[in-house]
């Protein structure tokens, strides 16, 4: 199942989404920045991660044709386990959880925005608000990661019953 749609991004306008959850491939694109994030297509497909795998090996991350390097936490107990950081030219990118809905983007350990679902929009579409204004190769890596890792992360405990109920981990 392949969801397109496009958002307004409030500093850099129409920001262009697809995301197969099949075969978890995300493309995101906003004038000439182009991000496409990929899962190996032998990779074993996770549930509760949209693009099915927290394995960074088993992922493939380029920005305007330009490899980047991922670091994906494993995702289990706290938040600051989901996170995901893009190392690009020299500068860390982190996507983070900071509660249930939402996660934070960081440029260097400085809040440069954070994301959000839209519950109520059909698909649930990515939101961002920016604290700081990104580049437009920021943009697409953050909207990227929130439609590849989705935005929030449960508590400890919740996150504790939950996989306990469901056998996650």
């Amino acid at each position: 199942m392949t969801v397109k749609y496009a958002v307004m991004d409030p500093i850099h306008g129409k920001v262009e989404i697809s995301f197969d959850v099949d075969t978890g491939v995300v493309d995101v694109r906003n004038g000439n920045s182009h991000a496409l994030l990929t899962r190996r297509v032998d990779a074993p497909r996770r549930e509760g991660t949209p693009i099915g795998t927290r394995a960074a090996a088993d992922l493939f991350f380029t920005v305007g044709g330009d490899e980047v390097e991922l670091t994906v936490g494993k995702g289990f107990l706290s938040r600051r386990s989901y996170s995901v950081s893009a190392l690009v030219d020299g500068v860390s990118l982190n996507f983070a959880p900071v509660d249930d809905a939402n996660s934070a983007f960081t440029r260097d350990g400085l809040r440069i925005g954070h994301f959000s679902k839209n519950e109520e929009s059909d698909p649930r579409q990515t939101d961002a608000v920016w604290s700081s204004t990104p580049s437009t190769d920021e943009l697409v890596i953050g909207y990227a990661l929130a439609e590849a890792f989705d935005c929030g992360a449960l508590n400890g405990a919740f996150a504790l019953i939950e996989s306990l109920v469901l056998g996650g981990g």
